[in-house]
């Protein structure tokens, strides 16, 4: 399993973020999303925005946290690269940029 820390400015540090998105690097574009000790309310929503290094959007996704569940993402529509995946949610633990490398 491979844990991605967020990115941390110099003006602020965060908690580490509750999610990874494994298999990373990903050779065919299909990840899973998991949570690490969480505590997010089940229906809690969760969008990734997965950036190309030039910032522009290349995909979005909007998903569900459930209680157990991991979810599997498919972003195979993505070229080989380097991405930038941020997430956003009302969970606070939920929320940073994770790098992506698309085999």
């Amino acid at each position: 399993t491979i844990t991605i820390r967020p990115f941390v400015g110099v003006a602020e540090a965060r908690a580490p973020l509750a999610l990874a998105v494994v298999p990373n690097p990903t050779p065919d574009g299909r990840v899973t999303v998991q949570l690490i000790g969480t505590a997010a309310a089940d229906g809690t929503p969760l969008t990734l925005t997965v950036r190309s290094v030039l910032g522009q959007v290349v995909a979005r996704r909007t998903l569900t946290v459930q209680a157990g569940a991991a979810p599997t993402v498919d972003l195979s529509e993505l070229a080989r690269g380097v991405y930038i995946v941020q997430t956003d949610s009302p969970a606070a633990a939920l929320r940073g940029t994770l790098r992506l490398v698309r085999d």
